[in-house]
């Protein structure tokens, strides 16, 4: 069995959602990141629920909190890779959330929903059974498209990633799943708090996991609807140039384009252009900048 992120793990005293397998210097661990409060509780065992009650792992280290609610777990048992439950997208780097950016969830107890960020960083009172702690990360509201909750008691951990804009996963990790605003806290009780996958990596000293760790992670620049019209602009080779879901030479081919085909650039960025093929700053892929030029 390969445990993966969205997928439920109890720690004998507690129940949360795997977020990512994640990499240290040590090549030969294998380890689950997932929140401090979950695993904190863990009695040196880690169970995923896949595999029924036979302890999969034990925690490694547990970040403070606050400002964040981190924690890792190393599996003994069974092994693990980052394709996520109920997604099926495989992630493949961390990205930062900017406001108005539309994240999707996998978790255990509320399974697939949509959110939108309110507010890209902020410090949110946030009700443990311990009592209300403050953690820092981004507020989600829920997407319109979504019915019932945003999130519920067991989805602590789960993975948030990045959307194209229209409810389509991509494999760019934003955000690790803590918990509702505390009651009385001034913050809207059907919002959701996640810790940026970023700042928690950089605080556990923990990279994402990825089966080609030699090749060199692309540099996601996805974060939001882009807010300045975009720029008209005409493929400019003779031949089809490739439209790509990532910006990397090695990334899924999603398209070709045609030569003198119109696109709409929302940004640029390392030789990477990224477009809208209809002009309504929807993000559908990217293509190397020089393949490009502006109209007439």
């Amino acid at each position: 069995m390969v445990i993966r992120p969205g997928t439920g793990i109890s720690t004998g005293g507690g129940s949360g959602t795997v977020t990512a397998r994640v990499a240290s210097d040590d090549p030969t661990d294998v380890l689950l990141m997932s929140v401090g409060h979950v695993l904190v509780v863990a009695k040196a065992k880690v169970v995923c629920a896949e595999q029924g009650a036979q302890p999969c792992g034990k925690v490694a280290l547990v970040a403070g909190n606050p400002p964040l609610d981190a924690g890792l777990a190393r599996i003994t048992t069974g092994t693990a890779d980052n394709q996520v439950a109920r997604l099926g997208v495989t992630m493949q780097a961390v990205a930062r959330v900017t406001k108005d950016a539309q994240v999707i969830k996998s978790g255990t107890a509320t399974g697939v929903t949509l959110g939108i960020v309110v507010d890209p960083d902020v410090a949110v009172p946030i009700q443990y059974d311990t009592g209300v702690k403050t953690v820092r990360g981004f507020l989600i509201k829920p997407d319109p498209s979504t019915s019932g909750p945003l999130i519920d008691h067991g989805d602590s951990g789960a993975p948030w990633l990045l959307t194209d804009g229209r409810g389509k996963a991509l494999p760019l990790l934003a955000g690790v799943n803590v918990g509702f605003p505390a009651q009385g806290s001034g913050f809207p009780q059907d919002c959701a708090l996640a810790c940026h996958a970023e700042d928690v990596m950089k605080a556990l000293g923990v990279t994402l996991w990825r089966p080609d760790a030699l090749a060199p992670a692309p540099v996601p620049f996805i974060a939001a609807p882009a807010h300045a019209p975009p720029a008209p602009m005409l493929v400019a080779t003779r031949e089809a140039a490739i439209l790509r879901g990532l910006p990397s030479q090695t990334a899924n081919r999603l398209d070709g384009l045609a030569p003198g085909q119109l696109v709409h650039v929302l940004a640029t960025r390392d030789g990477w252009a990224q477009v809208s093929l209809k002009g309504d700053n929807l993000i559908d892929g990217f293509v190397w900048a020089d393949l490009l030029r502006p109209p007439g």
